[in-house]
């Protein structure tokens, strides 16, 4: 087993917190970590609300700080950019098409988060702001220190291909489909 897996999806909302949870549930030994705890807790220290954080440059931080931390330890790291940010980890995409993850996000309130009036208002929120996150980091591509430029031109590059993951999970079908499959997983990664 790897000692990192990281964990995105193929659109916000799409399940890769519950699966990267899911996960470190079944592994013990290893540690949880998000880059939104981390960019809500850059935002706390700097006093600022989500919205106020100036894109670009927090993505910068955040990122940074996601690559120092795992340096030692096992860690399950849930984060848009970590497949791109640590390429030697064990990659997961979780796929979800946007329609349903729109609906379950309509249906959730997580703290900090705004309430959607519909389940196709939250598809619209999710998809622009899925996009909007690949326009970020297409320009940090241009202009971020190394390593984090190379890690922005893959994300660019190869966002939401399975062809760049070491697994695909499907979660479209509920929790129960989700948790069997990424049993599977683990059972052969820890086989090979």
């Amino acid at each position: 087993m790897k000692r990192v897996i990281t964990v995105t999806g193929n659109v916000h909302g799409a399940g890769a917190t519950t699966v990267a949870e899911m996960i470190v549930s079944m592994l013990p030994g290893y540690n949880f970590l998000s880059s939104g705890q981390v960019f809500r807790k850059l935002a706390e220290k700097e006093n600022k609300s989500l919205e106020e954080m100036e894109r670009g440059e927090m993505d910068l931080k955040v990122d940074t700080e996601v690559m120092r931390r795992v340096r030692e330890g096992k860690w399950v790291v849930n984060s848009m950019m970590a497949p791109f940010l640590l390429p030697e980890s064990l990659k997961i995409l979780v796929f979800c098409p946007p329609e349903i993850a729109g609906y379950r996000v309509y249906g959730k309130r997580r703290e900090g988060e705004r309430i959607y009036r519909s389940p196709e208002e939250a598809t619209r929120a999710l998809i622009e702001r899925t996009v909007r996150d690949l326009q970020v980091f297409r320009e940090l591509s241009k202009k971020a220190p190394e390593p984090l430029r190379s890690a922005y031109r893959r994300v660019v590059e190869f966002w939401a291909d399975p062809g760049y993951f070491d697994f695909v999970v499907d979660n479209s079908d509920g929790i129960g489909a989700t948790e069997r499959q990424v049993r599977k997983i683990l059972k052969r990664t820890k086989e090979a």
